[in-house]
């Protein structure tokens, strides 16, 4: 490696160190950098966040990040439909992605001082992992049914990305990485001693992972709503042990407290924001418009490859407003607009039960009843 120089500064070889520095005078150093086995020359980020300060990424991280694939999640709303309620609640999945990073950092971190056979690289593999995790998501993705083959295009992206990237993954970190995308087994990516590494983001086993800190803590900052449940405290508190022969995370008896603060902060964000009625009717009303155009346009099939990766660009507005345009040029009868800006929304004149439906509920009601005879 060779010493670089700024502002007529003296030069010197240092190519036993294995560091780059940059001097601004014949003594006072001003930068050093050291290159990634994983991402050579390629510098290191940090970002400021709200929540959780600042934040550095690894080189491979920046590499992804700076990806148009992943630049996309600065226009997708993490809340959605909520922000017409919320008007502070315009954070992104992009600013929630990062943070799930950072979080999964620390939390590995955290875990490694006491155990050792977590590595460097397999914290790595979780936070690129994290950071692909909502990758693949498209408008109204919650709202529209997909077939199950379009169901997780982020694993599909992933490899994408790194086979234009190169970001030096072998097969093992590849697997690892896609099967804690997508939440699927058989679990083939790390050794049985390692399976903990796959409940860092969802927990299989408590549904208390790192995507669920940020979530509540973004959400609730974002919205103004108290949030008492300290992520710090139960990361803290944070220990790998073996249960039944299989090594799971675990949390101490001390921050059971912080646990309950946690899924009472869940409810109500439930009830308050995710589940409001306003918002609720907002995102049926989009899917509906915007089912509606396509259907009558005769594209039937275009709402399944809105969410294949073939379409991303489709929640950019200037990209969304020219695909309504193009649509309701093509349809003859003209599908009524919204005016959701306006609060102008569907009214509730009743519902009825499908054939089907009936049918599930009398099922239901016959089980309900042979087990209290019982």
């Amino acid at each position: 490696m060779k010493m670089f120089v700024k502002s007529g500064g003296e030069c010197q070889d240092h190519t036993s160190s294995g560091e780059s520095v940059c001097t601004d005078g014949p003594t006072r150093p001003v930068m050093e950098m050291k290159e990634s086995k994983l991402c050579p020359r390629f510098a290191s980020k940090v970002f400021n966040d709200p929540i959780h300060g600042h934040m550095e990424f690894h080189p491979t991280l920046v590499k992804i990040i700076d990806t148009p694939e992943f630049q996309r999640l600065r226009f997708i709303k993490q809340q959605g439909a909520a922000y017409f309620v919320y008007p502070g609640a315009s954070h992104n999945r992009f600013e929630h992605a990062l943070g799930v990073v950072h979080l999964a950092g620390q939390f590995l971190k955290r875990l490694q001082e006491e155990h050792r056979p977590i590595r460097n690289r397999d914290i790595l593999c979780v936070q690129i992992a994290a950071l692909c995790l909502d990758i693949g998501r498209a408008p109204f993705s919650d709202g529209v049914m997909m077939d199950q083959q379009n169901r997780n295009p982020s694993a599909v992206i992933f490899r994408t990305l790194e086979n234009n990237l190169h970001l030096n993954l072998n097969e093992a970190d590849k697997t690892f990485i896609e099967e804690m995308i997508t939440g699927e087994g058989p679990w083939n990516g790390w050794p049985v001693e390692k399976r903990f590494l796959y409940d860092i983001l969802n927990n299989r086993n408590t549904a208390v992972g790192v995507k669920l800190f940020d979530s509540v803590a973004r959400d609730c900052y974002n919205t103004g709503l108290e949030a008492n449940f300290d992520h710090r405290r139960v990361i803290q508190r944070a220990k790998v042990l073996p249960v039944n022969g299989v090594n799971q995370i675990c949390f101490s008896v001390k921050v059971l407290g912080n646990m309950f603060d946690l899924w009472h902060t869940i409810v109500a964000l439930h009830s308050k924001v995710y589940q409001h009625r306003v918002t609720k009717n907002i995102k049926t009303m989009q899917v509906f418009h915007y089912q509606d155009n396509l259907l009558f346009a005769r594209h039937e099939n275009i709402m399944q490859e809105i969410h294949s990766h073939n379409l991303l660009y489709f929640d950019l507005p200037e990209v969304q407003g020219a695909v309504q345009g193009a649509v309701q040029g093509a349809v003859q009868v003209a599908v009524p607009p919204i005016h959701i800006h306006q609060m102008h929304f569907y009214k509730m004149n009743g519902d009825i039960l499908t054939v089907d439906e009936v049918d599930a509920k009398i099922e239901a009601l016959n089980q309900r009843n042979t087990v209290t005879l019982q």
